[in-house]
């Protein structure tokens, strides 16, 4: 709806940094390369704790990203 109805969604755009920092990391995943809730991998290999969040991508642009959330990675 926040784009208009003729704006499909075709991917998920992942932001991601480690607490206290500024700058966003970003991917983006196509809605084709998973067909669960909850499958979508972001390589963080170094321990601590990270800033998510997450919005998705129509054929228009990209939608607002979510309120971010906390990760501790051990």
């Amino acid at each position: 709806d926040y784009l208009g109805a003729s704006a499909s969604i075709t991917h998920y755009v992942i932001e991601y940094r480690q607490s206290g920092t500024i700058t966003w990391s970003r991917v983006e995943h196509a809605t084709t390369q998973h067909t669960t809730q909850g499958s979508i991998d972001v390589d963080l290999n170094v321990t601590g704790s990270y800033e998510v969040r997450v919005a998705a991508k129509t054929t228009v642009d990209i939608g607002m990203f979510n309120d971010f959330v906390t990760v501790t990675v051990t």
